[in-house]
């Protein structure tokens, strides 16, 4: 109950909604609500324990260079979840590829190399039998496993 949620999203509208829909949270001073993007996340470096993104890297134009920002917003040990409805192996997944411009869908395995490549180690991809759900899960590095570089 101490702990202070923050959400980001690049919509004002969403941003609005969301405060107002947490208005109880926002006033007890508990949840705050910004209007920015993944690309260049307005926090300081180290803000957070945990970020998540739910159904939202699909649109990240910049995957590698969002998750780049996320790593140097997370404290050292700190962790990213992302969790997606379809790994993009269903056979109609490019229906909304189609439909949405700039829409991308991608595999546990592209986003764990994609995570790797941005410098996050112990990357974790889980799926829901059954379903083509996906949950994946990067660790920040300490400071002792990088000999001080980032």
């Amino acid at each position: 109950m101490s702990a202070l949620v923050t959400g980001l999203d690049r919509s004002a509208v969403s941003v609005t909604k969301s405060a107002r829909y947490n208005t109880e949270a926002v006033d007890k001073g508990r949840c705050r609500v910004v209007w920015g993007d993944v690309s260049s996340m307005p926090f300081d470096r180290g803000s957070f324990d945990l970020v998540t993104a739910f159904e939202t890297v699909y649109f990240w134009p910049d995957i590698v260079g969002s998750y780049r920002e996320v790593l140097g917003s997370l404290r050292e040990g700190g962790r990213f979840m992302i969790c997606n409805e379809t790994d993009g192996s269903g056979p109609h997944d490019d229906v909304w590829t189609r439909r949405i411009s700039g829409m991308r869908i991608y595999s546990g395995e592209r986003m764990e190399s994609d995570l790797r490549e941005a410098v996050f180690r112990s990357v974790n991809v889980y799926r829901k039998d059954g379903r083509r759900w996906i949950c994946v899960i990067a660790h920040r590095r300490d400071r002792s496993e990088t000999s001080g570089k980032m």
